[in-house]
């Protein structure tokens, strides 16, 4: 149980982390460009924005990590509806065991998303 809200957690909060981050080099590289005289911070410093901001971007979309943070809240919440009930004596322990390999089945893979729209999950290539 600890293990899969740690997951969901982390993930919640590095996904969080750098959109917060993303957005704000964005702002940051937009009102930079906006300037009269060619902006209002050096060169070096909207190049050092710009590839954080895109950097940023690219570890959300690219290591999908929206999707990875809802499959492990809900295989977290599947698991724990079963440990309940298993702590109620609804259920058997084989049955438990069963519910907790649906629940690794509902974290699946990880999955990396290329450029090309194409991806590969851990020994599942698909492009």
């Amino acid at each position: 149980m600890n293990i899969y809200n740690g997951i969901a957690l982390r993930n919640y909060w590095f996904y969080r982390a750098l959109g917060v981050i993303s957005l704000a080099s964005s702002l940051f590289l937009a009102v930079s460009l906006g300037g009269d005289k060619g902006g209002l911070i050096p060169v070096e410093a909207t190049k050092i924005l710009a590839f954080i901001s895109s950097l940023s971007t690219g570890i959300i979309f690219s290591f999908n990590l929206v999707e990875k943070g809802n499959r492990a809240r809900k295989a977290f919440r599947h698991l724990l509806n079963a440990v309940m009930q298993y702590q109620h004596c609804e259920i058997d322990m084989s049955e438990l065991l069963k519910r907790y390999k649906e629940a690794e089945e509902i974290m699946g893979d990880d999955e990396f998303r290329s450029a090309s729209g194409g991806g590969t999950s851990a020994g599942n290539p698909q492009g």
